[in-house]
């Protein structure tokens, strides 16, 4: 017993030594500057002695934050936030407070709609105008804090390219003006067109239509330059709207303008000329409207033949011909890439892998032709047969089992029949 109390007293006063001894000796090398380099307290110290961001007081929210817009910009650019990042927090913040109010209006708007009361022609043009209202406040805010047209944060956000003749020839001043009398006809029109469908119209609303536009431009044309007027009409107008939805594509902004200066000069810019609902099909002309749309039509193509050249004509054509040709290639490819999707979801489901499931979609392509050949034939065989769209269907999956069962073995006939299953559900198959 006494040989283990003097063992623990000697440890003890050894573990004290070692402890006192390592004390004097940080004490003694820490103040000079041989700290070893590998002494977690020299690299604590040297980090300690170089300068670094963190040396710099932190800027707490509070200090830089603000209700007043401006001032918040100001600060922000203060302690060197970048500009990229002070559009992106302004913009959602100004997004936000005119969302929240355009979901008040709507709310109070449902409040008034029951079952004892139906929302009329004058509540939707009520809505419409308050709505059109709340962004042209909003866009000319965001201009107001930040300097820039809206037109560039809209791109800038949404991450849509360059336009080929942007806004940004016109002063933000002139944008203003133009958004209140854009906001201000847009409003005349819907009275104008009060009790009438989309795609109806009338003699009396026509002309009077006709009047507003011309009173628009002229109204236009005397708050706007010349320069500016031509940038808006560029872009704005009735003309290069005719020109963007009927016409192909121009190469630059010169021959765009030039095209635009063509429909105007033919008058296919008059509203009842360039209706969109005329347009997609929504709605019909008379046929005085119809002989005097294409008479006009005809004034343009070869006003457009004058001022271009048949060979800048020519190669319009070849360019919009071969651009619609890339169109239905990729639309092509995105329909087939879903459609291997949904067979490979199949496929998985039944035991198929997604490597057979390829393979079999494979074998499909390439039988296409004579497949589809083999179809239209049995099609006109049974022209008058009362069964004929249940037989071609049973022939159709008979087929279909034939290939996969070759391609895929037994698991292909009961991938097959799944997407018959799922066709007869209204989900479609591949």
């Amino acid at each position: 017993m006494k040989a283990l109390l003097s063992l623990s007293l000697v440890l003890n006063c050894v573990l004290l030594s070692l402890v006192a001894w390592r004390a004097n000796y940080v004490a003694a090398n820490t103040s000079g500057s041989n700290v070893p380099k590998t002494s977690p307290q020299g690299i604590f110290l040297r980090q300690r002695r170089s300068p670094s961001i963190a040396d710099a007081p932190a800027t707490r929210w509070n200090a830089i934050e603000s209700s007043d817009l401006m001032q918040l910009v100001r600060n922000l650019r203060s302690v060197g936030c970048p500009e990229q990042t002070i559009r992106d927090l302004v913009t959602f913040r100004i997004c936000r407070q005119y969302r929240e109010r355009l979901l008040s209006q709507r709310a109070e708007m449902s409040r008034r709609w029951d079952f004892t009361r139906n929302q009329g022609p004058r509540d939707w043009q009520e809505a419409n105008k308050n709505q059109r209202e709340l962004r042209a406040a909003m866009e000319t805010e965001l201009e107001s804090v930040l300097g820039v047209p809206v037109t560039e944060l809209r791109m800038d956000i949404l991450g849509w390219p360059e336009r080929a003749a942007p806004d940004h020839a016109l002063s933000l001043e002139a944008q203003a003006k133009i958004r209140e009398l854009t906001q201000r006809y847009q409003t005349l029109t819907e009275e104008a067109r009060q009790g009438l469908l989309p795609w109806e119209s009338a003699p009396a609303v026509d002309a009077r239509l006709k009047e507003l536009e011309r009173q628009k431009q002229q109204e236009l044309a005397s708050v706007l330059t010349p320069q500016e007027l031509q940038a808006y009409d560029l872009r704005n107008s009735s003309a290069a709207r005719y020109v963007l939805q009927n016409l192909p594509e121009a190469k630059s902004a010169e021959e765009f303008q030039r095209m635009v200066q063509a429909v105007q000069a033919v008058g296919l810019d008059e509203p009842r000329m360039t209706d969109p609902m005329r347009n997609y099909g929504l709605g019909s002309r008379s046929p005085d409207e119809e002989r005097a749309y294409a008479d006009k039509q005809a004034q343009l193509a070869a006003l457009l033949k004058q001022t271009l050249g048949e060979q800048r004509i020519a190669e319009q054509q070849q360019e919009e011909q071969a651009r619609m040709t890339a169109e239905g290639e990729r639309q092509k490819q995105e329909s087939e890439q879903r459609e291997r999707a949904k067979l490979v979801a199949l496929a998985d489901s039944v035991g198929v892998t997604s490597e057979d499931a390829n393979r079999f979609m494979d074998r499909l392509k390439e039988s296409e032709p004579v497949i589809q050949k083999k179809f239209e034939e049995l099609e006109k065989s049974l022209e008058g047969n009362e069964n004929k769209g249940k037989l071609v269907t049973e022939a159709i999956q008979a087929e279909l089992e034939r290939v996969a069962v070759e391609t895929l073995g037994e698991k292909g006939r009961d991938l097959v029949r799944k997407m018959a299953e799922q066709e007869k559900s209204g989900l479609g198959h591949p």
